[in-house]
């Protein structure tokens, strides 16, 4: 009873773990506890970002025994004994470590983040690097062993591992789809990932959808899956898309119900995942995908099994630990100020960003190739994406009008948008679209079937967003008629380049190659 009334020994009294204590409190005095503990800020114990502390890195430094963490916090270091850090040890608020089942890291972020840590109690601080040494090591590791004829590649894969240590930070990550034949390097890249970015997992070929959820809630690694196709008829197939689509936005989460006891589970899935396939994925549009090609130079191929043994990416991921200790305000700033452009913007903006940022911090010579690259991307995205397509053509149908308002039923316009995308089949895609592209003024059953009375100056407005030219215009005309210049079907698209019109069906312009 005594240490509840010594002035020294109540500052470090757990009240609510003491019978005790929490008998002594008044009812105002509980409810008063119960609001100052619920401001802790809770933190996964491997990384983690909080506005109040910033970007955590943390290591457990005897997991099957007592429990001991290392946290990287505002460029310093902090042993954490029992999961806790008082606000009197430098921070505002209470820190308290998350329980985490599986927690498990990579040996070499372990050893990493070891030695940093001992150069920081032995020394007082840890000697940072220069964000020009960390972008220059990480390209030239990729570029030693991986070959793109495009550089711009190289840029992009690099932003994105050195991004893994930065994650926490950004609202979306975009799942990095190396796509392509085999033996063009899907493989030596993800192997390559997995020597550099941020915890990462053994290159998984065979996926567990329960395995799944804890191994990201828990682990918070780099998920990294090597596949030929997910097929549908398998029993996890479901799980499996459903983290990879939530778990490119922060806050999505995947709930399931535990069978014994009935109970919800509930587990986050956001974090950085790298998935090499030959097939397109299911969940495409949330991935950054690589085209992978065969290098012409066989020196790539002599070198390949020396690529695990290389000394360069224990240096590689020892700089890019102590640069997200360092650098991860500038991390913030350059993501907040990221802006879409006339054409990288919506979902394809959100899931650059990131990389824009990190390219911004280490890398601002090479952001405009970058930027390039991710536009071209973002054009190509939306050509491929069938909906899309259709909510371009209703647009192209509805722009060669200059009333204020124009009227027409679902079946009239189901027809003219066929004339541009003979595949359309049923009014069902196109009434999708429409309810989409939100110009509708007002909409009511006719002796004719659905109808509609469409805004003008929605539509117009959504067009010159979409770069959607008008629907009498010579250049893209739906009246007029082209062939496919690959297939030889009728053509729906026209890509226009410095060389001139290229007129593609649907179909067709999925496997387009070349710029836009």
């Amino acid at each position: 009873m005594f240490g509840c009334e010594d002035e020294l020994l109540k500052m470090f009294c757990e009240k609510t773990k003491c019978p005790f204590g929490i008998a002594k409190l008044s009812q105002v005095d509980v409810l008063k506890l119960a609001l100052r503990e619920s401001e802790n800020v809770r933190i996964h114990p491997l990384i983690d970002f909080h506005p109040a502390v910033g970007l955590v890195l943390g290591v457990p430094l005897f997991p099957r025994g007592e429990k001991q963490n290392v946290l990287f916090l505002a460029e310093k270091a902090f042993i954490v004994k029992n999961g806790e850090i008082e606000k009197r040890s430098a921070f505002a608020p209470n820190i308290t470590l998350k329980e985490a089942k599986w927690l498990d890291i990579s040996k070499n972020c372990k050893v990493q983040m070891l030695i940093s840590s001992l150069e920081f109690f032995e020394k007082g601080e840890i000697k940072f690097p220069s964000k020009k040494e960390v972008f220059e090591k990480t390209v030239g590791g990729i570029s030693k062993y991986w070959w793109h004829s495009d550089e711009r590649y190289y840029t992009l894969v690099a932003c994105w591992a050195v991004g893994t240590y930065f994650h926490p930070i950004f609202n979306y990550y975009p799942i990095l789809n190396p796509q392509g034949e085999r033996e063009t390097g899907k493989t030596t890249l993800l192997t390559i990932l997995q020597q550099i970015c941020w915890n990462p997992t053994g290159l998984e070929a065979s996926l567990r959808g329960a395995g799944l959820f804890r191994t990201i809630q828990d682990s918070r690694p780099t998920y990294l899956i090597d596949i030929t196709k997910l097929n549908p008829k398998s029993k996890d197939y479901y799980d499996i898309v459903d983290v990879c689509e939530a778990g490119t936005e922060k806050g999505h989460t995947v709930k399931r119900v535990n069978k014994e006891t009935g109970e919800p589970l509930v587990f986050e899935v956001f974090g950085p995942k790298a998935i090499a396939s030959r097939h397109e994925l299911p969940f495409t549009a949330k991935c950054i995908r690589i085209i992978t090609e065969k290098a012409p130079n066989k020196d790539y191929g002599r070198i390949r099994h020396l690529l695990e043994q290389d000394p360069v990416w224990g240096e590689i991921v020892g700089l890019c630990i102590r640069a997200a200790v360092k650098y991860w305000p500038e991390a913030v700033k350059a993501y907040n100020e990221i802006q879409p452009t006339e054409k990288l913007y919506g979902r394809m903006f959100n899931y650059w960003a990131p990389l824009l940022a990190v390219c911004k911090v280490f890398a601002p010579d090479s952001f405009d190739e970058l930027l390039a690259l991710a536009e071209e991307y973002a054009q190509t995205q939306t050509f491929e994406d069938m909906l899309t397509e259709v909510e371009s053509a209703v647009l192209m149908v509805l722009t060669a009008f200059e009333e204020p308002t124009v009227k027409m039923t679902l079946k009239e316009l189901t027809e003219k948008v066929k004339q541009a995308i003979p595949w359309v089949s049923t009014w069902h895609i196109v009434k999708s679209a429409v309810e989409n592209l939100h110009i509708i003024k007002k909409r009511y059953q006719s002796p004719q079937g659905l109808t509609f009375v469409f805004n003008t100056e929605l539509v117009k407005m959504k067009a010159k967003e979409r770069f959607v030219e008008n629907g009498e215009n010579d250049s893209c005309s739906l009246k007029e008629e082209h062939a496919c210049e690959k297939c030889g079907k009728k053509a729906s698209t026209v890509l226009v380049r410095a060389d001139g019109e290229h007129w593609l069906c649907g179909k067709c312009v999925a496997e387009w190659e070349g710029p836009l």
